[in-house]
């Protein structure tokens, strides 16, 4: 997921025990109702922003959307800083 005020991007493991109490399925395969409880259940990014699956990557300099160069959900770029949820504290329960 990107952050929705700077290139942040969280990635996780889809078999992370506290991502798989949320939604036992791939990312790209989640109902919008499905994402919704996922994004819940994120705490903010560093910046102060939020993650969301609709959101589109930014660019590491002016911020801007830069979705054409990940249109594809079951891929992701990272061109700024990038939380690992299983080492960085991301998850609001667990």
């Amino acid at each position: 997921m990107y952050c929705d005020r700077d290139p942040t991007v969280l990635t996780w493991d889809t078999y992370d025990s506290r991502y798989a109490s949320l939604a036992d399925a791939h990312p790209w395969t989640l109902t919008p109702e499905q994402q919704a409880t996922v994004e819940a259940n994120l705490g903010p990014c560093p910046c102060g922003g939020r993650f969301a699956f609709g959101n589109p990557p930014r660019c590491p300099h002016c911020s801007d959307e830069v979705a054409f160069i990940a249109s594809d959900r079951e891929y992701f770029v990272i061109v700024g800083r990038r939380l690992d949820a299983a080492r960085d504290k991301v998850w609001l329960a667990g």
